[in-house]
């Protein structure tokens, strides 16, 4: 008996709804990542880090990553390039906060409790800037929103 391969065409209103979920994964991932990254600045900056909180930090740094990755694979060029940008910032506010939470030495100049409260602060507008992307590109209109 022979069987006949069926080549999966994603329709291109799936195509759509798959870059959509991709966009509320990862901008919900984005912005708990964050929150997470803030919450353990404010617990580093008290001497009041917890082993959940790392933990917690840890977690949303890990899903953030696998919905990074997935929009890696998904997502038009230009949302990716934000999303990138946002990826890094994250990232290295991340490093930050594990080193000087472990009590290591900064690696560069300017890595300190309050210049990484200023990146956390500053990132708003990168989260802000990757949100207008991904909605115009699905078409979302922008008329009368503020955070576009």
């Amino acid at each position: 008996m022979s069987s006949t391969v069926v080549p999966l065409v994603m329709t291109e209103r799936a195509m759509e709804e798959a870059v959509r979920t991709c966009y509320i994964m990862l901008n919900t991932a984005s912005l708990d990542y964050h929150s997470e990254l803030n919450n353990f600045w404010y617990a580093l900056r008290a001497d009041r880090v917890t082993d959940d909180l790392r933990s917690r930090l840890d977690d949303a740094r890990r899903e953030h990553r696998a919905r990074y990755s997935e929009a890696q694979m998904r997502v038009p060029d230009d949302a990716l390039a934000a999303a990138d940008d946002v990826h890094r910032r994250l990232s290295r506010i991340y490093g930050v906060l594990k080193r000087l939470d472990g009590g290591i030495p900064p690696r560069r100049e300017g890595e300190s409790l309050e210049h990484a409260h200023t990146q956390i602060v500053e990132l708003w507008d990168q989260l802000s800037e990757m949100r207008r992307i991904m909605r115009r590109s699905i078409g979302v209109p922008a008329r009368g929103l503020r955070d576009q």
